[in-house]
Formats: C-alpha cells, sequence, structure tokens
C-alpha cells in the first residue's frame, strides 16, 4: 500500500496507524427505506445522495437534505445517513489520501455547523440537491469525473442513479487499492 495513504506521524507503540482512508459515496434509489435508530422509518421519495469517510478506524457521513419535505426550501447537512438509509442501490468506495480524506471532512463538518461558505444550504432539487452537495465535496478534494466534455463545475445529473458512470470515472488516487 502506498505510503500516501496513511498518518506520516510515527505510530505509538502497541497503536494501530489509521488507514487505509477512504471516501464512500452511496446511491439511494426513490423507494428506499430510511430507519432511524429508534426504528421509525419512510421510504425515500425523490432517492439520495450522500458520502461517508474512513480513517480505518472512525466513520463519518454526511447528507444535504431540505428541513422539510419539498422540492425547494432551507436545508440542513445531516450526520450519518449511512447508519440511516437501508439497502442503498450503489455504493462506490476511494482509498484516498490523508488529505483529501481531512478535506471531506471539513466541507461536511462546515455544513453540520451551518456553515453555507461552501455549499449553499437553501435546497432546491433541480440545481442545489444532494446530488449537488456529494460532487461539490468530491470536487473540493480534488476527486473530479472523467467527462468527455471536460466541466469544472460538473454538479452531477439531477436524478441519483444516473450519477454512477461519474462516480467510476474519477481516476483512482492509488490505482492499485483493492
Amino acid at each position: 500500500m502506498d505510503s500516501q495513504s496513511h498518518s506520516s506521524a510515527q505510530a505509538q507503540p502497541g497503536r494501530k496507524e489509521p488507514g487505509p482512508y477512504t471516501v464512500t459515496v452511496y446511491l439511494a434509489a426513490p423507494g428506499t427505506p430510511v430507519r432511524d435508530e429508534k426504528g421509525h422509518g419512510h421510504s425515500s421519495s425523490a432517492g439520495h445522495a450522500y458520502f461517508m469517510i474512513s480513517d480505518g478506524e472512525h466513520k463519518n457521513g454526511y447528507g444535504f437534505s431540505p428541513i422539510k419535505t419539498g422540492v425547494i426550501g432551507a436545508g440542513h447537512v445531516v450526520r450519518d445517513e449511512y447508519k440511516t438509509y437501508q439497502n442503498p442501490s450503489y455504493s462506490y468506495t476511494l482509498e484516498i489520501t490523508k488529505e483529501q480524506h481531512e478535506k471531506l471532512k471539513e466541507y461536511g463538518e462546515a455544513g453540520v455547523r451551518g456553515d453555507d461558505s461552501r455549499f449553499g444550504l437553501y435546497y432546491n432539487g433541480f440545481s442545489n440537491s444532494c446530488i449537488d452537495y456529494v460532487w461539490g465535496g468530491l470536487r473540493d478534494a480534488g476527486l473530479r469525473p472523467k467527462l468527455e466534455k471536460p466541466d469544472p463545475s460538473f454538479d452531477g445529473t439531477i436524478k441519483v442513479l444516473p450519477n454512477i458512470d461519474a462516480l467510476k470515472s474519477i481516476p483512482k488516487p492509488f490505482p492499485d487499492s483493492k
């Protein structure tokens, strides 16, 4: 495994070195069951895109959604949706650098704090949705898809599942990673 994927700090005796660092993007189709920690649930009406990062030991997840159900309105970044969405249609994991992991964490935490300087927190299902949020975080971390026509502001497709090919086209920071 490439040494860039692990912390450059010396590991303390008996303490596991962090890594590998990863990002997993989840795409949940319309109708995907959603259950909270108390077992209450509903189905996702439009589908959802969200991401989870890991340092090999800790996981943090982030997704963007409207505060009240609807296509337009105030939005918020929600933590750890990878725990509540049951059997999303697709997930894609990439091994990333520590720096990319930190950028994704900073991006997610800024949204959780309500800081909209990195991503606008007004939800618009057509132009500022969960899909745009995920692609904004990936772009912020330097993870861009290889498109036929390069577009530095690419924010995915309006529907969730058609983003699969774009996700698969992101050049892997560690091509030999499992």
